[in-house]
């Protein structure tokens, strides 16, 4: 049951990173990841938002742009 709703938040992450322009691959979590590295504002609120709302997992963003199997989708499809 954990894996299936772990599976669940990871495609509905992927859904609202696709909504907002995103490589529809990609978590919303390692898309702001991403952006925070690349200099951009938005990205180092969104990782500082996530990262607390998942307090029980330190560095959330930074770990799943670390387990996506790719090494970036800065490019888009």
């Amino acid at each position: 049951m954990t894996r299936w709703i772990v599976a669940i938040c990871g495609a509905w992450s992927q859904l609202w990173n696709a909504i907002w322009f995103g490589n529809r691959d990609q978590t919303f979590s390692a898309r702001s990841w991403e952006a925070r590295q690349a200099g951009r504002r938005w990205g180092a609120v969104a990782v500082a938002m996530i990262d607390t709302l998942f307090f029980w997992e330190p560095d959330h963003c930074r770990r799943s742009f670390e387990s996506d199997d790719e090494p970036t989708y800065s490019r888009k499809d």
